[in-house]
């Protein structure tokens, strides 16, 4: 999705390491999302989410502009997947 003319972004999530970093795994943003990201598909992507081990925390829910659900990662990171309501924009 080419989200406000902005060039593709990367994103590298490197595994812990020691006691210390482990303890801080899934509390880095204090409860709140660590990231978000945006889709074209949200129902493709939801079920690639599932299929590599995310977790879901909420049911996919709609506002007036995008469609949103909320999933943690493998490993207790949590995180948004969006799909904009072009016809909102």
């Amino acid at each position: 999705m080419d989200f406000l003319g902005q060039e593709p972004v990367g994103l590298w999530l490197i595994k812990a390491q020691g006691d210390a970093e482990r303890e801080l795994i899934g509390r880095q943003t204090g409860n709140r999302p660590s990231f978000v990201f945006y889709t074209d598909d949200l129902l493709e992507t939801y079920e690639t989410l599932v299929d590599h081990g995310a977790t879901v925390t909420s049911e996919p829910d709609s506002d007036a502009s995008s469609t949103y659900v909320h999933f943690e990662d493998l490993y207790g990171n949590r995180g948004i997947l969006v799909e904009l309501d072009e016809s909102a924009a």
